[in-house]
């Protein structure tokens, strides 16, 4: 909060920087739409996630806060995000409420933190996804 006050104080605006950070560009937007109807629910609801395949994969859309939408589901432990960039490579976003998703990552090249971590796995899209997902179960 001294931080913020200090940051006012020396001229930056609250209220513009807010709406610069919730202006989405039109193909983030169009990539969400694509995605958000790919949201599936595992483990009692433990566990949830989205993705999109390559044919529907825009590299102009910001989609590394996507995994926030299933971060911030009632219930939901572990969000995933599976972005297919190529045809057998998928992009694999992480977070957790307390599983060390670091050491999931690090089993298919990747990294990260306790809560946090992501990966590449060399798959199609669909196997990717089961693969990543038997790694998390594994971590009960």
């Amino acid at each position: 909060m001294r931080c913020g006050a200090m940051l006012v104080e020396a001229g930056a605006k609250p209220n513009e920087i807010n709406e610069a950070l919730d202006v989405m560009s039109k193909p983030t937007m169009a990539e969400l739409l694509v995605t958000l109807p790919t949201l599936t629910y595992v483990d009692n609801g433990r566990i949830a996630y989205m993705y999109v395949d390559n044919a529907h994969y825009d590299k102009n859309a910001v989609t590394d806060y996507f995994v926030n939408y299933c971060r911030n589901i009632e219930g939901v432990q572990v969000a995933l995000f599976f972005k297919e960039v190529a045809p057998n490579e998928v992009r694999v976003s992480m977070r957790s409420t307390g599983m060390n998703l670091a050491e999931v990552a690090v089993k298919f090249g990747g990294g990260g933190h306790h809560r946090a971590a992501g990966c590449t796995v060399k798959l199609p899209l669909q196997q990717a996804i089961a693969t990543v997902l038997t790694e998390i179960k594994k971590q009960k």
